[in-house]
């Protein structure tokens, strides 16, 4: 069975909560019909939200996902562009899922 990481992401300064990202362990995102072509890749984590400034980790690099916290997630969209989401990584939650159950949450 696959493991699905769920990064949760801070509250805005708004307070709004972002929708967590789910990902497979190659990066895959998934919950395609939510996120659309915006983000397909996770590529990894970076230490603020200015690419300039950042320090890029790599996802495939993590091998403990706790670190992730307080960090920004860097992701790809379907035309290859990246991007930093704008909210830090509050929490992080791994769970085995069916391929079944992936194809639920894709649906």
């Amino acid at each position: 069975m696959p493991l699905l990481y769920t990064f949760q992401a801070a509250r805005r300064d708004d307070g709004q909560l972002p929708y967590p990202l789910h990902a497979l362990a190659d990066g895959e995102i998934q919950q395609k019909g939510f996120w659309k072509d915006t983000m397909v890749k996770l590529l990894g984590f970076a230490t603020s939200t200015d690419p300039g400034d950042s320090i890029l980790e790599r996802w495939l690099n993590v091998h403990d996902p706790e670190t992730t916290i307080g960090k920004y997630m860097v992701y790809e969209n379907a035309e290859g562009k990246r991007y930093v989401f704008d909210s830090a990584v509050q929490s992080v939650d791994i769970r085995s899922f069916t391929d079944e159950q992936l194809e639920h949450l894709n649906g």
